[in-house]
């Protein structure tokens, strides 16, 4: 097995790559003949992490017939010494070595429903080795979603949750108490260059805001009510949420209605389950839709929450409507915010991103230091990027003006 030059000067070797595959094909009766070990994609698929494509050609000792097995895999970029720092102050390769090598296991036993995620094969702690779901029909949707993509991956974030709540209720533990290192904060910290990044962003929103002809006195003292939004509830259901649900993390097939799996879960945390819910309509909808919408897409997820809970376990306490409305709106800022320092990397065009972030001195001042330049240099091109973030800054605006009058995080 040989890897391209580019890949070998990413830190990547084949001999942790063939450890990885033999053990995820040691339990069938086949022999591997070749691996191929190509980039996942040409342009930026993920921004905490290197993502490979690799195939497998395999023989069945039996019948010696040839067969081709497909992997996603996922390691850190070491060539990129300012992302693997990143990775490193998240901890997110570790944390989801966790979810998938512990919590994932005790969330499918006795569950009964359509799938949420990939299947994991093998881990260590710097890869994970899962099922490449595009050879399964399952590819990412860009732009705006439609109504039924809403639904589809509400459907999918309720199973999901529905999963978690079902685990603590059989286990009578809670998830958090039993890998407490899975649930450590891996987005909004006030510590070290985490709170660079986020400084960066705010600092973005106050510059939009006054080109806008907005006053943004209040602006960042409203983002600093997100570190209140992320911490566990003492009075509500909390569940392992994704905290990154955006278009790059969810999959659809081409089915009608397209079902969905969620992918990387690198920034889990132990919340509200409409944490997820929220942040996942910030980011995906513009606002005409949520005015719209919202209420039913809610109920849809609900819904589904409660069925999937009911057809699994019909003894189990189900969170009540009321509860979600009310920690609905307890996480609408902490939303905005999310959407106010996401959008401009998140709704980046793949090959700017692809150029920004594959360069360690460009992607660590655009992280860390002073994304402003770049990003009004990019909104001047891409009206649609423009709209999406000017749109977010506006409404956070508009909650700065009553901040002291917002419901906040019970």
């Amino acid at each position: 097995m040989t890897l391209k030059p580019d890949l070998e000067e990413q830190g990547v070797t084949s001999r942790k790559i063939d450890r990885l595959v033999r053990r995820a094909l040691e339990k069938s009766n086949r022999k591997i003949v070749t691996v191929k070990i190509q980039q996942f994609s040409a342009e930026k698929v993920g921004y905490l992490g290197l993502h490979l494509h690799v195939r497998v050609i395999t023989l069945d000792k039996d019948s010696s017939r040839k067969d081709t097995q497909e992997f996603f895999v996922k390691t850190i970029p070491y060539h990129n010494v300012a992302q693997v720092y990143v990775i490193e102050e998240r901890n997110a390769f570790s944390k989801e070595v966790i979810f998938f090598d512990k919590l994932v296991p005790l969330m499918m036993e006795g569950y009964d429903g359509e799938p949420w995620c990939a299947t994991c094969y093998a881990t260590e702690e710097d890869t994970l080795v899962l099922d490449d779901l595009r050879t399964r029909g399952f590819t990412n949707r860009s732009g705006l979603f439609d109504e039924e993509l809403v639904k589809s991956a509400l459907s999918c974030m309720a199973r999901f949750h529905a999963s978690s709540l079902l685990t603590e209720h059989r286990l009578q533990k809670k998830l958090m108490d039993m890998y407490p290192r899975a649930f450590e904060e891996g987005s909004f910290l006030r510590t070290g260059k985490i709170y660079q990044w986020f400084k960066a962003g705010v600092d973005l929103a106050v510059t939009i805001a006054k080109k806008l002809g907005l006053d943004p006195a209040e602006i960042p003292r409203a983002c600093e009510e997100v570190f209140r939004t992320v911490e566990p509830s003492p009075t509500k259901k909390n569940v392992i949420c994704h905290a990154d649900i955006w278009s790059s993390n969810l999959v659809f097939d081409k089915s009608s209605p397209p079902k969905c799996r969620i992918v990387d879960f690198q920034l889990i945390r132990y919340s509200p389950p409409v944490q997820d819910v929220i942040c996942f309509m910030y980011l995906t909808t513009n606002r005409d839709f949520r005015k719209a919408q919202e209420v039913p897409m809610l109920r849809h997820y609900y819904s589904t929450l409660v069925e999937t809970m009911k057809a699994n376990n019909a003894s189990v306490e189900v969170p009540t409507w009321s509860e979600i409305v009310t920690a609905m709106e307890e996480q609408r800022l902490g939303a905005v915010v999310s959407a106010v320092i996401f959008y401009p990397t998140v709704l980046m065009d793949r090959k700017i991103a692809t150029k920004i972030f594959g360069d360690p001195e460009s992607y660590a001042n655009f992280v860390y230091n002073d994304r402003r330049s770049t990003v009004l240099e990019i909104m001047k091109s891409d009206m649609e990027y423009a709209k999406r973030i000017e749109e977010a800054v506006k409404e956070l605006h508009e909650f700065s003006t009553k901040i002291d009058h917002l419901a906040v995080p019970t």
